[in-house]
């Protein structure tokens, strides 16, 4: 499911999305994302639903950006819900509290949003 998420990600930011860390150097904005998934069980075993957390960090040179990206992502994670991403349709999104801090090392803001996405593969 991450590889069809990044695919819509990649729309947004110019195909600068990479996991764990951005390559050094590289220019904002760009988006860098954790990524854990975990099938469901049940007494009966495993159920074909599936649990994503994902940490999407948006790295920019201003405040303004970063928020502007913030809620671009917020408001197009939002509109995932029932569709379907390659083989997999998306049942349920949960946003968390999101946040933007300063970067002191980078020189850059980062927007921090964690979601955790529910899906089953079709």
């Amino acid at each position: 499911m991450i590889a069809e998420l990044i695919k819509e990600l990649d729309k947004i930011f110019n195909n600068k999305v990479y996991p764990t860390n951005a390559p050094e150097g590289e220019q904002t904005p760009y988006l860098v994302y954790f990524y854990r998934e975990i099938e469901n069980k049940t007494l009966d075993g495993y159920d074909g639903l599936y649990t994503a957390n994902i940490v999407l960090n948006v790295f920019t040179k201003t405040f303004s950006e970063a928020n502007s990206k913030k809620e671009t992502l917020t408001q197009m994670l939002k509109c995932l819900i029932y569709v379907k991403l390659g083989a997999f349709l998306i049942q349920e999104i949960s946003l968390e509290e999101t946040d933007i801090i300063y970067e002191n090392q980078l020189n850059v803001y980062r927007g921090i949003i964690p979601v955790t996405i529910y899906f089953k593969e079709e």
